[in-house]
């Protein structure tokens, strides 16, 4: 890495099923949003998780180039306020809300790569770069308490928690240990009254949350080792070309997922157990 205006792949972290204390551990409010990079350098850049510019569809986040007094590169989560609380849908919908950018690492600052620096080096540096003002909020965190934590965001409705080593690099693109996310997850029971098809020949499981086929909130892939050819099924009428099939005998499924979309859809959803209905 030698050049400040060029997109890095951001560093991911790793899914756990639950929270933990550590004294060796900062942990922080995984915000609800679009991960973004900060680029100040001659001009001003922010790109998405994948690299692309986030300037043209929210354009109001031109604002963030008055922040800067020295060339940065900043790690952050781009969100949208809608209600008193950070809004994924307003920020598909491009809803005229109020952006802010939350900002937790620092990969370069003044002319100085930082990314090889242990976490807690490349958050005095942050927190020496920028403050938290117009539309840049810098990310609070505390250290050990991740279960206190957690149980916090949970009764606010929140995403989750990021948990940090403090000793660790920043290495781009890596999805590694060093982090860890623990979500705030809805489980279900739920049943698979009808199944389809991907492109791909996967079978796919339909969800409904009570008795009505017709009522579904997910399509999640069937579990390894299950076929429908080993079932009594019959086939209906599907939409567009792909068809539906009916099971003869209804599986109860239980599901976890994130929450419920404006449509009513899972999103982040996942089986956790399931059996036949008898």
């Amino acid at each position: 890495m030698n050049d400040p205006g060029k997109f890095i792949l951001p560093m991911l972290g790793i899914t756990v099923p639950h929270p933990f204390d550590d004294s060796e551990w900062r942990y922080e409010i995984k915000w609800d949003g679009y991960r973004c990079q900060i680029h100040w350098t001659d001009r001003l850049q922010v790109f998405s998780r994948s690299g692309r510019d986030l300037l043209q569809p929210f354009p109001d986040l031109a604002d963030l180039a008055q922040l800067f007094d020295v060339p940065v590169i900043l790690d952050g989560e781009l969100i949208a306020w809608e209600n008193g609380a950070p809004s994924y849908y307003a920020l598909q919908k491009r809803a005229p809300l109020p952006h802010r950018v939350v900002v937790f690492d620092c990969l370069y600052a003044d002319g100085e790569w930082l990314c090889a620096k242990p976490l807690a080096t490349r958050l005095e540096r942050m927190h020496r770069v920028v403050t938290t003002q117009g539309k840049i909020v810098v990310a609070d965190g505390i250290i050990q308490k991740g279960t206190a934590l957690w149980q916090s965001v949970r009764d606010r409705g929140l995403e989750g928690v990021m948990a940090k080593h403090l000793g660790s690099p920043y290495l781009p693109g890596k999805r590694v240990g060093y982090w860890k996310k623990f979500l705030v997850m809805t489980r279900q029971w739920t049943k698979v009254f009808t199944i389809s098809q991907s492109s791909e020949g996967q079978w796919l499981w339909r969800m409904s949350p009570g008795n009505d086929s017709r009522a579904v909130i997910g399509t999640l892939p069937a579990p390894p080792g299950w076929s429908a050819e080993a079932q009594d099924v019959m086939t209906e009428k599907g939409k567009g070309s792909r068809p539906i099939w009916r099971l003869n005998r209804p599986l109860v499924v239980e599901v976890e997922y994130r929450e419920l979309t404006t449509r009513g859809k899972m999103r982040h959803g996942r089986i956790r157990q399931w059996q036949y209905h008898t």
